[in-house]
């Protein structure tokens, strides 16, 4: 979209540019003709010579100033789309902006549950020997045929305390 503000203004200034320099021949046209129509009228009084001179180079004036006015309401006319399309520009930025928010927050999402899914898991099945309990609660369990903590998640308290050598910090470290 940009690229086509960008073309639409080159042609515009190229456009003006060509009018200018069109303006501008004819002008030196048109004083190279009272140049000559002067020179050829040498033997008519003086006066005479300098109102036509004035008259003409009073409506080139005029002419150079209706160009300009016409390119500068040209140019107003770009900056008002530049402006217009820099605006709709922005606006779908921001839309994209936020659409990429949104995927962004629901993949850390997904990766969060994900990793706190795989976490549970990798906890459950850590061996009771690798686990943080006391040594002795290890060897209670292991005992009585436990091998992951993943097992002995599965028991309830009353049932685990049951097992000599299962103990109160055991049971806080389990279930923490």
């Amino acid at each position: 979209m940009i690229n086509k503000v960008k073309e639409s203004s080159e042609v515009f200034i190229k456009e003006t540019t060509e009018k200018v320099e069109q303006k501008t021949k004819e002008t030196i046209s048109v004083i190279q003709e009272k140049k000559k129509e002067y020179d050829e009228k040498k033997n008519t009084p003086l006066e005479e010579t300098k109102e036509e001179f004035k008259e003409k180079v009073s409506e080139v004036v005029e002419d150079v100033k209706e160009e300009l006015e016409e390119a500068k309401e040209k140019v107003s006319e770009v900056i008002e789309d530049i402006t217009e399309k820099t605006e709709e520009l922005i606006e779908e930025v921001k839309e994209e902006l936020e659409e990429a928010k949104e995927k962004v927050v629901e993949v850390v999402e997904e990766v969060k549950e994900k990793f706190e899914s795989d976490t549970k898991e990798n906890i459950d099945s850590i061996l009771l020997e690798d686990s943080n309990l006391p040594a002795g609660a290890v060897k209670a369990l292991k005992a009585e045929g436990y091998k992951t903590l993943e097992e002995v998640k599965a028991k309830t308290d009353e049932e685990l305390s049951k097992i000599k050598g299962v103990g109160k910090v055991a049971l806080e470290k389990l279930r923490n």
